[in-house]
């Protein structure tokens, strides 16, 4: 856009949704409104407009919005191109070729892709990049389990998970079919969290809650005064939630969860594998692995996340 500032901008999307009233019904225009409401964090990163985002810049904005439908993502792109349209009649651009006369039909499976695995796995420096901002080894903990595989149905298998179970000396924890071979970050803070005795609060990073020290769960819940219940019982689920809830708004992550991080443990460890027998798994080949360690997943679901660590895994040996 020539000129391009932020108050013009925000004009010339009001004229358009003014001029294009008789195109679209009410409920278009809004949806347009809306589109336009959620580039804007775009547009500032790019420092442009929407009509003046180049092809990669637009991808990126399309896959955002999350759609699942190529319809969807299609009608987006009618919508965009409709405005980029009126802002050439007008004079607003000087891009010769904005992106979005440039993209194709070809694009939308790439943008389907990363609408659904984009922000949501991790790989194993993104996992304790997050683990570090945490202040307790209790919150820790969490994350390091689901991604060392260990969730199950409502955390069951996470929240009854005993410290007698974990080996420091061997770095392993104990299943009842198997053992699970931990690296030396999840090991240390699986051990941090069973010695660990108050909880820092993250309203004001001072109050403290002391833990159940009696418990023999690795994940503890506070100690009460004149309890007369369950002898030192297992947390809840519910307080695994309300933490993964903190966790995304205190670290900006909103669309990592506990699951995200376990499907991204196993996706990591499978191209672990991968690497040491020096052969791409067929999804055959998932499909056994998952049976053998009793995951209950999707082996395509699986596969389009190992395709997604492997760019971000080349991407952060590039830096």
């Amino acid at each position: 856009m020539k000129g391009y500032n932020y108050d013009q901008m925000i004009s010339n999307k009001l004229n358009f949704l003014e001029a294009a009233k008789n195109d679209y019904s009410v409920g278009t225009l809004k949806t347009i409104q809306t589109l336009f409401h959620k580039v804007e964090k775009f547009e500032e990163l790019f420092n442009k407009d929407l009509c003046d985002f180049n092809i990669l810049e637009l991808k990126t904005f399309l896959a955002s919005l999350r759609s699942s439908k190529t319809t969807v993502i299609s009608s987006n792109v009618s919508r965009i191109r409709a405005y980029t349209d009126y802002a050439k009649k007008n004079n607003l651009t000087n891009i010769a070729t904005p992106g979005v006369d440039l993209i194709s039909n070809n694009d939308f499976d790439e943008i389907l892709f990363h609408a659904k695995y984009e922000g949501k796995f991790v790989t194993y420096t993104e996992l304790f990049s997050i683990v570090d901002k945490l202040k307790n080894y209790q919150d820790k903990v969490i994350l390091v389990l689901a991604w060392n595989g260990i969730m199950g149905e409502g955390y069951k298998d996470m929240l009854s998970l005993k410290a007698t179970q974990f080996n420091y000396k061997t770095a392993t924890i104990k299943l009842a079919n198997h053992n699970i071979k931990l690296d030396d970050k999840s090991c240390d803070i699986i051990n941090r969290a069973i010695s660990e005795c108050k909880y820092l609060t993250y309203k004001d990073g001072k109050d403290f809650k002391t833990l159940n020290e009696d418990s023999p769960y690795i994940i503890k819940g506070r100690k009460y005064d004149n309890y007369t219940g369950e002898i030192n019982p297992p947390l809840k689920e519910n307080a695994i939630k309300r933490r993964m809830m903190m966790f995304k708004k205190i670290l900006g992550v909103q669309y990592i969860s506990n699951k995200s991080i376990w499907l991204s443990g196993i996706a990591w460890r499978l191209i672990e594998l991968e690497r040491q027998s020096n052969k791409v798994f067929t999804l055959n080949n998932i499909m056994e692995y998952l049976y053998m360690h009793d995951y209950r997943s999707n082996p395509s679901d699986i596969k389009g996340i190992m395709k997604l660590l492997k760019l971000k895994i080349e991407q952060e040996n590039q830096l």
